[in-house]
């Protein structure tokens, strides 16, 4: 019987309501035959005795777990959990605002299972709430910009990474290989040094995962001021070590697009017309297509502003501050 974990790491600002939602969500994953699904909540709180959060929920065979921290890491969570599952086959891990489709874990491991080399497998993403405002529309756009350029990297094996990461991990790999907790962003850290292993990810388009997009403009803001000091650190931290390793010249040039190009992105926001033409190829009206050729423009040079916020705080010596976003309750 082939063991599957799920962990759910949830800050200390989420509701119940939220994580009610998710455990309704996460209970319906199908899995394959000859396989058991596990999963598991690790909470942070700022007083154990008094949070009710989890009192609030009743699902049977969902495993939730309190960790008293007022300002925990989502890679501590993470670790935390996984240190001590005992030899897990598959490790797949979601955000508490991940919504995925019930064949998530099947698709997922069936690529996974693909190749040797393959240490994690993901699938595109969906906003959930993309109809909310200009700002969920402005994320939602992004989205649909990622899940095209992470095609293009799964087709022709460059470089490809998943936030989160919200994917199904080789359950060995990922228990010796922890989390960073010291970095910005753990997903983009985790999957760089897999590939500098000698591995990468694979995409599954049989299947997707919805998220919720940030509510408001700050909350936007601090998600990619959050991201843009990721990308930079592993610029500074992992140049040399992909220019100097035996990694093909696809995957080298494919990391080095994905961290450096954000940071030029409004220089590049005029391509936002041929992205409305995509669009209207994929099948979205040409209404929608336009407006979001328009939300991509307006997000490209919101993030080369948080790109160059970054660089600042850098240079000066300054701290980045990250807070949880507002959630809805779907």
């Amino acid at each position: 019987m082939e063991e599957i974990h799920a962990v759910i790491p949830v800050s200390s600002e989420e509701s119940a309501q939220v994580i009610d939602n998710s455990m309704q969500s996460i209970q319906q994953l199908e899995v394959p035959s000859g396989s058991r699904l596990h999963v598991h909540y690790v909470v942070d709180s700022e007083d154990v005795e008094k949070d009710l959060r989890l009192s609030e929920t009743d699902y049977s065979g969902i495993n939730s777990y309190f960790r008293e921290l007022e300002d925990g890491t989502k890679a501590g969570a993470l670790n935390h959990m996984i240190e001590q599952l005992d030899s897990p086959d598959y490790i797949a891990i979601f955000d508490v605002d991940s919504r995925p489709s019930k064949n998530f874990v099947v698709e997922c491991k069936n690529a996974l299972d693909s190749s040797e080399n393959v240490f994690l497998a993901s699938c595109p993403r969906k906003i959930i709430n993309y109809e909310q405002n200009l700002v969920t529309k402005m994320a939602g756009a992004e989205f649909d910009l990622f899940n095209d350029i992470q095609h293009i990297n799964d087709r022709y094996n460059s470089f490809n990474t998943f936030n989160g990461p919200i994917s199904l991990i080789d359950g060995e790999y990922v228990r010796n290989n922890p989390f960073d907790e010291k970095v910005a962003c753990e997903d983009i850290e985790f999957v760089q040094e897999a590939y500098l292993n000698g591995l990468r990810t694979k995409m599954s388009d049989e299947t997707y995962v919805g998220e919720q997009a940030p509510l408001n403009l700050k909350d936007l803001y601090f998600q990619k001021i959050r991201w843009m000091t990721g990308a930079l650190e592993s610029l500074e931290e992992h140049a040399k070590d992909f220019a100097l390793s035996d990694r093909s010249l696809k995957i080298k040039m494919g990391w080095f697009a994905s961290v450096s190009l954000p940071f030029f992105a409004g220089i590049l926001s005029f391509l936002f017309p041929v992205f409305s033409l995509r669009r209207i190829v994929k099948g979205d009206s040409i209404v929608k297509s336009v407006n979001k050729g328009v939300a991509l423009f307006l997000f490209s040079w919101l993030v080369m502003v948080c790109g160059l916020v970054v660089i600042k705080k850098r240079i000066f010596n300054q701290n980045i501050t990250w807070k949880s976003p507002e959630r809805e309750n779907i």
